[in-house]
């Protein structure tokens, strides 16, 4: 038997087109990546923090459609597992630096700069820290928002990621099995 990697984005596991069924019920297939963006969109999307998100996830999961995907994989004999790139925290703004173009990077938890005096551009009045990362190249300079901070309007409520702590490092690897999915 000839197995071939099937890879697909399910476009907000709201999808009617249902390819990624298709695709899984060949017999030739032998290993499916299947990428659901709904969550991700979630959260980036998202102004009420964590319990908001989840409030949504509770209602996407109530279409049924995490559990089709889930039992479609697993009567089709795949090893399945659930995984996301990367974790969040819910944060509140520090204030956006207006750096202008001086940013390589502009993200909510870290942002890096090219050289030291672009990095030292930066007010002294934002709770942000330098990180000197061994084996990053000399012109990346990372520079991270304090505590539960991001670089977005002061007192801005966000949920985001990017930073250093262990919500954001730590992302699940989880097995599914028959028994760990509704019935």
């Amino acid at each position: 038997m000839r197995t071939r990697l099937c890879i697909e984005r399910e476009l907000n596991g709201r999808s009617t087109s249902q390819s990624w069924k298709r695709g899984v019920s060949d017999p030739r297939v032998g290993a499916a990546g299947i990428v659901v963006d709904m969550i991700d969109e979630m959260v980036h999307g998202d102004r009420l923090g964590k319990r908001g998100i989840a409030s949504q996830i509770a209602s996407w999961c109530e279409t049924g459609f995490v559990e089709q995907l889930l039992r479609t994989l697993l009567n089709r004999g795949f090893d399945t597992y659930l995984t996301a790139d990367h974790g969040n925290v819910d944060a509140i703004g520090i204030g956006r630096p207006n750096e202008g173009a001086t940013t390589e990077m502009r993200g909510a938890r870290v942002r890096v700069y090219r050289s030291e005096a672009l990095a030292a551009s930066v007010p002294g009045d934002i709770d942000a820290f330098r990180l000197n990362i061994a084996g990053l190249p000399a012109d990346f300079l990372p520079l991270f928002a304090g505590g539960r901070g991001a670089f977005v309007q002061k007192g801005e409520p966000t949920v985001v990621h990017g930073g250093l702590s262990i919500e954001e490092l730590v992302v699940p690897f989880v097995k599914v099995t028959r028994g760990s999915i509704g019935k």
